[in-house]
């Protein structure tokens, strides 16, 4: 529920987010990615409409490799999550540019040795979110 006056939705519709195999085959082959303070950020323009299902879909993972547990995993990705819902409407792109640049499709990799807090998630997730606006354009 947004409060009174505001417009601005902060919700993360399970639609958004990027499930299906091919849609992940498609951005690793034809996506780029740059990185961001502790997060990398893979992404792809026009990725075919059958792999996803919004116009901007979003992934987030952490290394099983770095991060033995499930739980600091889990904790990790929740921790993005929540910044990228609450940050997600740096990436509206005005109305006229909207029709060239969509579908959009990323994933963010967390690419730190060692458990970030979440204001430095949250930090680096809006210079990430901004750059890849920056280059969707």
């Amino acid at each position: 529920m947004t409060p009174a006056g505001t417009s601005r939705s902060y919700r993360l519709p399970k639609h958004t987010i990027l499930r299906h195999k091919r849609g992940f085959e498609y951005l690793f082959e034809h996506g780029s990615s740059f990185r961001v303070g502790v997060l990398k950020f893979f992404y792809a323009h026009n990725i075919p409409e059958q792999y996803v299902q919004a116009p901007i879909t979003v992934a987030f993972t952490a290394p099983k490799r770095v991060f033995k547990r499930a739980w600091q995993r889990n904790r990790l990705k929740r921790r993005m999550r929540e910044a990228y819902r609450l940050q997600q409407a740096l990436l509206v792109i005005e109305p006229a540019a909207e029709a060239q640049s969509l579908p959009l499709a990323f994933l963010i990799k967390f690419q730190g040795y060692y458990e970030a807090d979440y204001q430095r998630i949250e930090k680096d997730m809006r210079r990430g979110l901004l750059e890849l606006k920056k280059r969707s354009r």
